[in-house]
């Protein structure tokens, strides 16, 4: 027997929220960057693209190689590289392309399994089932 959409939990908005926010949070610092490294030209452009780069090679790795065994790694990588050139133009450019095109990173997660209320809501699949 079908459970009527009104015994449906309702969503777990606060913490949706939050996870989202966390996701994001690399590619909002990348966003952040770029226009402190244009607008302050005394800044170094490529400081920390060593990590961008990284992060770039593992984000090609993971589009190519989906399923590979480091999604979360591109992302770490990121964080690293913006925290360690904040205001630097040229890593800022990397680390957006790393971000974008890395299926294995936090922003892809959050997109791929926005669906999954077991998840994001804690609706347990056994629930799901006795009903």
């Amino acid at each position: 027997m079908q459970a009527d959409a009104s015994t449906k939990p309702p969503l777990n908005i606060p913490r949706r929220a939050f996870d989202v926010a966390l996701c994001f949070a690399p590619l909002v610092a990348l966003l952040a960057s770029l226009p402190v490294g244009i607008a302050h030209p005394g800044n170094p452009r490529f400081s920390g693209v060593g990590f961008m780069i990284a992060a770039a090679v593992i984000a090609l790795l993971n589009a190519f190689l989906t399923g590979s065994g480091i999604p979360i790694l591109g992302t770490i990588l990121l964080t690293e590289g913006v925290a360690d050139g904040f205001g630097a133009s040229g890593s800022a450019l990397i680390g957006l392309g790393a971000f974008l095109v890395d299926p294995g990173g936090s922003g892809w997660f959050v997109v791929s399994t926005w669906h999954d209320r077991g998840l994001w809501d804690g609706e347990s699949s056994k629930s799901a089932r006795d009903t």
